[in-house]
């Protein structure tokens, strides 16, 4: 079976506070991923996040768990890497969002992923030619998305570059960025967050190390 059934850590669950105002901060979410997405690389902080202890932000961020109020519904599907597959988090998407928790990351609507355990995009669903729509978003959580290695972004929605901090960055990473825009209009739309801060990159946009764009740019000279 799919669908992931039994809670994978003992303990009794905790449930979390959802948004305050669920219609005004759904939507006013919602518009901000869509900045997200039409503007990549540009650095937004969710306009509401529920009052909720250290202890459950530790469990699942702001900011994805914002995402997850918003974006998922009875009718989605979410994976979780192995660090989010608490009882908690498990028991309050599926409380709050009516979602399915499944086993196949590439049958996943959405998947959120800890930063510690970058998992091949191969495993996700990309979409096909006929339906790009029908390929997993992704949910990063990173350490830091104002500090660490330099990337410049360009593509659709961006004038002409954009640079940001991420961190961490493995380098397997970055090639998987590489060839996901590569196979464009495959690919998966990727949500960076960090706490209650959210930065999009979508499959549409070309991501390269700052540093090696320098140095390219240096020795051409």
């Amino acid at each position: 079976m799919n669908e992931l059934n039994e809670l994978t850590t003992p303990g009794a669950t905790v449930l979390w506070p959802a948004f305050t105002d669920p219609v005004e901060a759904a939507q006013s979410t919602f518009r901000r991923i869509l900045k997200a997405l039409s503007e990549p690389g540009t650095l937004l902080q969710m306009p509401h996040t529920p009052a909720r202890t250290a202890d459950m932000q530790q469990c699942l961020p702001d900011a994805a768990y914002c995402l997850a109020l918003t974006l998922l519904d009875q009718d989605t599907q979410v994976w979780l890497s192995p660090r989010y597959r608490h009882p908690d988090v498990i028991a309050n998407l599926r409380f709050h969002c009516g979602c399915k928790i499944i086993n196949t990351p590439g049958s996943a609507d959405f998947a959120f992923v800890h930063s510690s355990e970058v998992t091949s995009f191969s495993e996700f669903s990309r979409g096909t030619q006929a339906y790009p729509e029908k390929s997993t978003s992704v949910i990063f959580e990173m350490e830091s998305l104002t500090a660490g290695l330099a990337l410049q972004l360009s593509g659709p929605g961006i004038p002409t570059v954009r640079h940001h901090q991420v961190k961490p960055l493995q380098k397997n990473m970055l090639q998987q960025w590489y060839r996901n825009q590569a196979d464009f209009p495959c690919g998966i739309d990727m949500y960076l967050t960090c706490g209650d801060k959210l930065l999009g990159i979508p499959r549409s946009t070309h991501v390269q190390l700052h540093e090696e764009v320098v140095t390219c740019a240096s020795e051409a000279v």
